[in-house]
């Protein structure tokens, strides 16, 4: 028997926005930015590489493990 899964409830789960554009540095090398945006907060964070990303998105996670605790 097949079940439908459920969405996580609200509690459980963190919806984020995130918006992505190129620039140029002052070496004339194209650069990615952009913007991770909460969407129920509008809590916003603005990056310049993956790394930041990948780091604001693992102190979310963590904050809601704790949170849930």
């Amino acid at each position: 028997q097949s079940t439908v899964p459920q969405p996580p409830t609200l509690d459980a789960s963190q919806l984020f926005s995130v918006r992505l554009w190129q620039e140029r540095d002052e070496h004339d090398r194209t650069i990615v930015r952009g913007k991770a945006q909460h969407v129920l907060s509008g809590e916003t964070y603005y990056f310049e590489d993956w790394r930041m990303l990948d780091e604001f998105l693992a102190e979310q996670m963590q904050a809601l493990a704790q949170r849930a605790m």
